[in-house]
């Protein structure tokens, strides 16, 4: 409840100047239960950030295992595994280019946390391409070394589309990114 009205204020008012009584009175609960559960403003973004990786990570969850059953085709599987997890990831632009204290690559407790929420989202990363090469759908791959890297351009498509302000071109951005992909690792 409360992580819900945060993301709603963030998003519409910016992190900046979002107050913890916005997201209180957003949420319907007194500012004294904010402080049950997060000592600070910034407290929050974790466990914001957490649901997303959870989401993300339930998406390709739920795309293994249409693969897994042979539902959709590869090729499918892959823009729906992107276009979801690039949709998702976007759902923090507010957070991320509102607020410059989260810096994953300075801050070493967001540095940690992040690298924990990821593990999430590469585990089943793994599982599809693992299944492909099985499949002999693509070329033998070190998928431990190739998902971090998958993840690492959909995060950055997704701040791209972010900082530009134009979810309109994701459809386009996720075409092109299974492209590459599939041109890169199919046999």
């Amino acid at each position: 409840m409360l992580t819900r009205a945060a993301r709603i204020e963030f998003a519409q008012n910016g992190y900046s100047r979002t107050t913890v009584e916005s997201i209180t009175t957003r949420a319907g609960v007194a500012k004294g239960t904010y402080y049950l559960y997060f000592k600070q403003k910034e407290d929050i973004i974790y466990d914001i950030i957490e649901e997303t990786a959870d989401n993300i990570s339930s998406i390709l969850k739920e795309e293994y295992e249409r693969f897994l059953n042979n539902s959709q085709p590869f090729e499918q599987i892959i823009y729906d595994v992107i276009e979801r997890s690039v949709a998702e990831y976007m759902s923090l632009k507010d957070i991320i280019m509102t607020n410059t204290y989260i810096d994953f690559e300075i801050s070493p407790r967001l540095s940690k946390f992040k690298d924990l929420n990821q593990k999430k989202v590469l585990d089943y990363a793994v599982k599809i391409l693992d299944l492909a090469m099985e499949r002999g759908l693509v070329r033998t791959i070190n998928t431990a070394e190739f998902a971090p890297i998958l993840i690492g351009i959909f995060t950055q498509a997704a701040k791209d589309l972010a900082i530009r302000k134009d979810s309109d071109r994701l459809g386009h951005y996720v075409i092109i990114m299974r492209d590459l992909l599939l041109r890169g690792i199919q046999s």
